[in-house]
């Protein structure tokens, strides 16, 4: 089973760490969820520049959320 709590925040399109400030801020208040993108993956970079962890929308949809 998935023993992880998820933040996930759904992106459609780009995004910048300004995007992410309510994520961040949830995390950080609720620091039993760890934050998660969830979009394409051209936008990878932008999750891992600001630490969050990122998961194509493909993949979420094959297998679900990562372990």
């Amino acid at each position: 089973g998935n023993n992880t709590n998820w933040a996930v925040e759904i992106k459609g399109g780009g995004f910048s760490a300004n995007d992410l400030q309510g994520l961040m801020v949830f995390a950080a208040r609720y620091r039993e969820f760890r934050p998660l993108i969830i979009g394409e993956e051209a936008f990878r970079p932008a999750a891992e520049r600001s630490g969050i962890d990122f998961l194509r929308w493909q993949d979420y949809l094959l297998d679900g959320l990562p372990e």
